[in-house]
């Protein structure tokens, strides 16, 4: 197979970062080359999905190309993230433990998966997000979704959750 709509892009340094950029946030969101390839077989035959299908196509090659190149010379560092869960499922290590997470604002498809495998297995744990509380204040916005996840995550299984605030930053 050969890419189609952006054929004569393969070449251009800004078109190249712009999609291996495009590829790693379909990683971190848990969207794989397949997923592209089987969203394609479902979208209807009109014309206006032909240049959609044509751009996902392209999408999903270049992303089967990369990680593959990824994959056999280094190890993909997305896969890293499906290892570490995976792994999680398998073995209870954060039984017994307590967990911090600090410096997020926002989480991607596999941090929550994390997130969510870790809280279940822990004691206790601890996430720190910028803001004053859930709020759907547009600044704040993916800071909300975060709180949003994390509540509904506890809720989903059974944990007990606190908010604590901190009034002033010192």
């Amino acid at each position: 197979p050969y890419l189609t709509e952006y054929r004569e892009s393969c070449e251009n340094n800004e078109f190249v970062e712009k999609a291996l950029s495009a590829v790693n946030e379909l990683t971190v969101c848990s969207v794989t080359d397949k997923n592209l390839s089987d969203t394609l077989s479902k979208l209807s035959e009109d014309i206006q999905n032909e240049k959609l299908k044509a751009k996902l196509s392209d999408i999903a090659l270049i992303a089967s190309a990369y990680n593959g190149t990824l994959d056999r010379d280094f190890g993909h560092t997305q896969d890293m993230f499906e290892k570490l869960i995976t792994k999680l499922d398998e073995n209870p290590f954060f039984e017994n433990k307590t967990v911090f997470f600090d410096g997020f604002y926002s989480f991607t498809a596999q941090e929550k998966q994390i997130i969510s495998r870790i809280a279940c297995d822990a004691d206790d744990v601890y996430v720190t997000l910028s803001g004053k509380g859930v709020t759907d204040d547009e600044i704040f916005g993916r800071t909300a979704d975060s709180a949003h996840f994390l509540e509904k995550t506890a809720k989903d299984h059974g944990i007990e959750i606190s908010d604590i605030f901190l009034e002033e930053n010192k």
